[in-house]
């Protein structure tokens, strides 16, 4: 048997169970509330690493698309010179960070200009240096001994975790080799 009651201008029903008025009402329990927690918690943890290789990608795309221009710009500087530099500030090109002579100082990444035998190399490490980095990306202008891997005029990304193979992998590289860490052309 149903009574209508009015409670501060509000309708409500309540349902007569012997003697005691028990009222309905609308809200959620403590177990929907923890099972919906529960469920955007799960959530979180299945996006929250996929979120970090996006981030992770762009910066490497961004270090990326830097060395392409410092390579222009190189390649400028050799038709001009008849060898390549090591100097950032001999290049035609300002970036508006603060540079050393063979350095250049970006907010995810450290660029150097880096002398080696029969060649130079234009590598990008993760802030940290290359031990604290999952991967690196290399640029060589000259033929070089230092790794039969390595040919001039192609980008690379070199890896010494799984991680790091993945994101090489993921900028569309191709495993080329490699002593001691993975080499990916891209």
């Amino acid at each position: 048997m149903k009574n209508i009651h009015m409670f501060n201008n509000q309708q409500c029903t309540s349902l007569t169970a012997n003697k005691f008025s028990v009222l309905k009402q609308s809200a959620f329990t403590l177990i929907e509330l923890l099972v919906v927690v529960v469920i955007i918690g799960i959530l979180s943890a299945i996006a929250f690493p996929q979120y970090q290789k996006a981030v992770e990608k762009s910066r490497a795309a961004e270090a990326l698309s830097i060395m392409k221009t410092i390579k222009q710009a190189e390649e400028i500087y050799y038709l001009t010179n008849g060898d390549y530099t090591t100097d950032f500030s001999k290049l035609d090109i300002d970036f508006g960070l603060r540079t050393g002579t063979n350095s250049l100082d970006l907010k995810a990444f450290k660029l150097m200009l880096v002398p080696s035998a029969g060649g130079i190399f234009l590598d990008a490490y993760r802030k940290g240096g290359i031990n604290g980095s999952d991967y690196w990306l290399n640029y060589m202008f000259d033929k070089s001994s230092y790794d039969s891997n390595l040919k001039s005029g192609n980008f690379y990304c070199s890896s010494q975790t799984k991680k790091g193979s993945e994101l090489c992998e993921s900028l569309g590289g191709v495993f080329v080799g490699g002593s001691g860490h993975k080499r990916y052309k891209l």
